[in-house]
């Protein structure tokens, strides 16, 4: 359900930077092949416009370029977060399994898996609330092994 959503969120998108991306890479091959040719025409009276063109050119790549550096990291980032959900997907499905299967002698099991979602959890008699702070990402998945954290009150009667 994660990946699915992550592909959902960019998949179009990404099929849409490849197209982009081979059209440049094509632009790129043109602008090649016209350079070369000037290059091979050039004689003394049409220098200047050669050089001019040449210049044009190079300026045109280089947008290209840059363009082509900027869907190569979209296409990183978008890489980078299905292997996180996927690797969130994995930590999820086994999350039940080690809370079920820590034997009660053995508690550091499930601490371990419960902090690796937890950053902090506090309980306020007083206010009557329950403050937890999670992980958004837990450590187990996160890249960084940190991650964006989020923060819910939970009134106790």
């Amino acid at each position: 359900m994660i990946e699915a959503a992550v592909r959902g969120a960019t998949g179009g998108e990404q099929e849409r930077l490849c197209e982009e991306g081979e059209a440049l890479r094509r632009r790129l091959a043109e602008i090649d092949s016209i350079t070369r040719n000037l290059l091979d025409t050039l004689s003394t009276a049409d220098r200047q416009a050669v050089e001019r063109r040449v210049v044009e050119l190079e300026s045109e790549r280089a947008a290209i370029e840059e363009r082509l550096g900027s869907i190569d990291r979209v296409r990183r980032t978008a890489k980078e977060a299905r292997a996180i959900a996927s690797r969130v997907r994995g930590f999820v499905e086994r999350l039940p399994r080690v809370m079920a299967s820590a034997p009660p002698s053995r508690p550091a099991d499930r601490h371990a898996a419960l902090r690796s979602c937890i950053v902090a959890a506090d309980y306020d008699h007083a206010a009557g609330r329950t403050r937890v702070e999670f992980r958004a990402v837990p450590t187990a998945a996160a890249a960084d092994g940190q991650g964006p954290t989020e923060t819910v009150e939970v009134p106790i009667p």
